[in-house]
């Protein structure tokens, strides 16, 4: 799994915080967010279970006036290319 991140970041550190939890909610892959974080940098993991995993994506520091800044996450899934 490839899960990119664009986001909204005020001027204070840290801002995001993107985490991956397997289906026993074990965290597997998880990265802090900065101001000066490349936009779209990514956390990478990989499914060792069947089962749901779930993104978690938390804001820091947020203005007054702005107390849920936006962001974007996508993910790429690769599967094997035969079913057992």
């Amino acid at each position: 799994m490839l899960s990119p991140l664009f986001y909204h970041c005020p001027a204070t550190i840290p801002c995001k915080h993107l985490a991956l939890v397997d289906p026993s909610g074990a965290q597997i892959a998880a990265k802090t967010y900065l101001l000066t974080t490349a936009q779209g940098d990514s956390i990478t993991a990989s499914a060792q279970a069947m089962g749901w995993y779930t993104f978690t994506v938390r804001s820091f520091n947020t203005p007054a006036g702005n107390q849920k800044p936006s962001y974007k996450l996508t993910a790429t899934y690769t599967a094997p290319q035969v079913l057992t």
